[in-house]
């Protein structure tokens, strides 16, 4: 499924999920009445989760949803949240909980974390976040596990690193800046059996954009692409691997799906000018 629209935001973002079926046609979602979908989508099994925001008035805040082909869209109950936007969401691997990052801040930052049952029955557990690393990214891994890609420490302000965590206050650090060669992280997904993330980063000093896999247990990192940065680059870079943790997609204008075995890659969807666009499957 892709998400996206124009950069300027002229048109309002679409939601379209694609079918593999070679006589599959593309399915347009629509949001409910009033609102627009965020850019904030992730996909287990046949649930797709995603947010939107209200047309009048953006500054609310935004509601969670799911959605099946049984059972088309319907909402998420959420509990009240002043304020806020939605940074990224994931699903658990059995598709029950939907994480969801908010961004609540006014004059300040103010992150928590959302576990909301994907059924909309049961209580939403809510988690402030560390208040010196902003939040850039969540994908989860078994036994409720995150993969946190955050920037910002006490001291360093834009060092990025991903810790895998159970809980917001404590973790363990996956890799950060400087390892491996990295020069700046800028996506990392964690693979349904937890056995691998795949990261998005860039190298040889900010020469380079690098797609590559790394074991979670430890070994050394295996680049499944490269090529030069370019000042054209879009500023988003989005990572999904598949049900079976064999393949990855990589949103960065472009859609393309990488093989995880031998690196073959596969160009889904063309980048399309002043147009972003993001997928997850």
């Amino acid at each position: 499924m892709t998400i996206g629209g124009r950069t300027d935001g002229s048109i309002p973002q679409e939601l379209v999920v694609h079918h593999a079926a070679p006589d599959g046609h593309p399915v347009h979602v629509a949001p409910p009445q009033g609102e627009t979908w965020d850019a904030t989508v992730a996909v287990r099994g046949d649930t797709i989760a995603a947010t939107t925001h209200s047309i009048d008035d953006p500054a609310t805040p935004p509601r969670l949803y799911t959605i099946t082909e049984a059972r088309g869209v319907r909402p998420v109950p959420l509990p009240p949240i002043r304020h806020g936007r939605a940074i990224d969401l994931a699903i658990s691997p059995d598709g029950a909980d939907i994480f969801l990052v908010l961004d609540a801040g006014d004059t300040e930052r103010e992150e928590y974390l959302l576990v909301a049952p994907a059924s909309g029955d049961g209580p939403v557990r809510v988690w402030p976040l560390d208040p010196a690393a902003h939040v850039l990214g969540i994908s989860a891994g078994p036994d409720r596990d995150l993969a946190i890609l955050t920037v910002g420490a006490t001291g360093r302000t834009q060092h990025r690193r991903v810790v895998r965590s159970r809980t917001p206050s404590s973790g363990v650090l996956l890799v950060e800046d400087g390892d491996h060669g990295i020069h700046q992280l800028r996506a990392a997904e964690i693979s349904a059996d937890g056995s691998r993330l795949a990261l998005a980063y860039t190298g040889d000093g900010g020469a380079t954009f690098n797609v590559a896999v790394l074991p979670v247990g430890g070994g050394p990192l295996r680049v499944l692409w490269r090529r030069p940065c370019s000042w054209d680059d879009p500023d988003e870079v989005r990572l999904s691997f598949d049900r079976t943790g064999q393949h990855l997609l990589l949103s960065y204008g472009e859609v393309i799906a990488i093989a995880i075995t031998d690196a073959t890659r596969h160009i889904l969807t063309r980048a399309a000018e002043n147009r972003w666009q993001r997928a997850a499957w």
